[in-house]
């Protein structure tokens, strides 16, 4: 019996597979060519990315905080970009660029101007944008958009795609081969601005703690006491840099600490041991300075005995010399520049304290300074000290001098202590007038009254040449001292560069010294300005101790 046609059709099944492939071969050519086209869109993006990296990086190293800054810094972003795009094929130039590859015109302050594809920032989260050079601290660019103009999508209809990228970035900062000192603003609300407080004297510690833990020193290398004695004796400690913005506050409190400081005035009040700490200071490594001009004697004359070049407050080593400076009480309506205030034969003195911190000059430094409540145990002083007297004990007088150094165009009159002791060396300069500098004339290290036990040069140690000044520190001026813990991290208002005026007294047992303000354990210093750090403030020089590296935020 012959089979119906219409009966194959329900038992014959073959060519089944063929029709089922029609109908999907749509769908796969679309799953297909979305997976190309996705891997042609991914690359461009990295090669977008890419770019816009390296163009935050090259930006931000131009972020100085001078003049211009924001302008360099977006200049070198849009030079920097030689990358191009391998994957883009919109039917431009095959070149990533930032606004259209067309630099600007270095001017002052056009960080708020919004440059297509350049922002500046003053914080990492981004919350503020930067309204001028000094203020701008991260850049984030924006590249150009490319186009994918896609080679199978279009058959799901799309037909290609816009990217761009973004990138941010900022400068990693550290502070490298400093004292690890800090003092705390007297006021945290404002700016330091030791520039105002140039000439200030400042007990840096002693008096207390500035706050609960924080004795003015702060943890540096691997956070050890031994490592802030390295640091604060040592001509070239060899440690790990700080980071610029903000580490720890030291929480010890050792008077070998103080007595690595002395080292830089020729003393070395600690044991020759080999092993210790200090040892290798008798070795060199921790040379004075080469004016070492103070307030201390010896009368030792071969230097050979153990205790030699201690403070031993009798004739074996460093003391108080005879007739010292102590201040009569201040007279408003008389004084000077130049007024003597101690005429009774002082046997030694060095370049003092602020004579408001003499207590025998009877005025409270926070009412000379203005300070007031802000300074309420008086540790920074007005910057009035006993220039008259300095000037007649080693150079006949501050009239004679005014003299000598007249053909500079400067007036030691108003000289702090870190110019006086610069003009001793034969160093201190001021400008001309035609944008250069002149050596002021006539300057010489006090000669050595050794009737007096006064010695005015190294005899302990050979005084450091050149490099960093040994009586040059750079301190850093903290903000968050009222919240500070030992694991609190410090936030740093400002970098000062401070001049050490006096060797630290220790162990003092003298009535009559410590009841006229000096006290045990105070390292005091002179404001000398801004840190001249070598980065973003100042012209460095031989003080030159920060090092910045670009980094990337996002």
């Amino acid at each position: 019996m012959k089979r119906k046609v219409a009966d194959c059709f329900k038992v014959d099944d073959r060519g089944a597979v063929a029709a089922t492939y029609a109908l999907s071969l749509f769908a796969l050519i679309a799953v297909a060519g979305i997976g190309f086209d996705y891997a042609r869109l991914a690359g461009m993006d990295s090669e977008l990315q890419n770019a816009a990296d390296q163009a935050a990086l090259a930006g931000v190293t131009q972020l100085d905080q001078k003049t211009g800054a924001c302008a360099r810094a977006t200049n070198a972003a849009i030079a920097l970009l030689n990358n191009q795009s391998r994957l883009a094929n919109d039917g431009v130039l095959s070149e990533v660029q930032i606004n259209g590859g067309s630099t600007i015109t270095v001017a002052a302050d056009i960080c708020s101007d919004e440059t297509p594809g350049v922002r500046f920032w003053t914080d990492k989260d981004k919350s503020e944008l930067a309204d001028s050079d000094a203020e701008a601290a991260f850049i984030e660019v924006i590249v150009d958009d490319r186009v994918a103009r896609y080679a199978f999508t279009p058959i799901v209809g799309a037909l290609n795609d816009e990217l761009n990228a973004a990138a941010m970035a900022g400068l990693g900062s550290a502070i490298c081969k400093v004292p690890p000192l800090m003092i705390c603003s007297p006021d945290p609300l404002a700016p330091f601005n030791a520039s105002v407080k140039k000439g200030w004297g400042i007990k840096a510690t002693g008096g207390g703690t500035w706050a609960p833990g924080a004795f003015g020193f702060l943890e540096v290398g691997d956070g050890t006491k031994e490592d802030v004695i390295i640091a604060l004796a040592y001509g070239d400690a060899n440690l790990d840099c700080a980071p610029l913005d903000g580490t720890q506050a030291e929480p010890g409190n050792d008077t070998n600490f103080y007595r690595a400081l002395n080292t830089r005035f020729d003393i070395y009040d600690f044991s020759k041991g080999s092993g210790t700490t200090l040892g290798p200071c008798y070795d060199g490594d921790c040379p004075p300075a080469p004016n070492v001009t103070k307030d201390l004697v010896n009368f030792n004359t071969t230097f050979n005995g153990a205790n030699a070049c201690k403070i031993t407050y009798n004739n074996n080593g460093w003391g108080f010399p005879a007739n010292r400076f102590f201040p009569k009480v201040r007279n408003t309506a008389t004084e000077t520049a130049g007024t003597i205030h101690d005429a009774d034969g002082v046997s030694a003195m060095g370049l003092g304290r602020d004579l408001c911190h003499y207590t025998s000059y009877g005025a409270s430094c926070k009412s000379l300074n203005g300070l007031g409540a802000k300074d309420p145990t008086s540790r920074y002083g007005n910057g009035y000290w006993a220039r008259g007297d300095y000037f007649q004990k080693y150079h006949t007088s501050l009239a004679s001098v005014a003299t000598t150094v007249a053909s500079a165009g400067t007036n030691p009159a108003t000289w702090t202590r870190y110019e006086t002791y610069l003009w001793e060396l034969g160093k201190l300069q001021v400008p001309n007038g035609a944008g250069g500098f002149t050596t002021v004339p006539g300057g010489a290290v006090p000669t050595a009254n050794l009737a007096a036990g006064q010695r005015t040069t190294p005899v302990c140690q050979p005084a450091a040449v050149g490099g960093i000044d040994r009586r040059v520190l750079t301190v850093a001026v903290v903000k968050n001292c009222a919240s500070l813990t030992p694991s609190t991290e410090i936030e740093v208002d400002e970098w000062v560069d401070v001049f050490l005026v006096e060797p630290v007294a220790i162990g003092i047992s003298d009535k009559s010294e410590s009841d006229n303000g000096r006290e045990n354990n105070v390292i005091y210093v002179e404001v000398i300005g801004p840190a001249s750090l070598g980065g973003k403030n100042g012209a460095g020089g031989p003080q030159e101790i920060r090092r910045d590296v670009p980094y990337l935020v996002q």
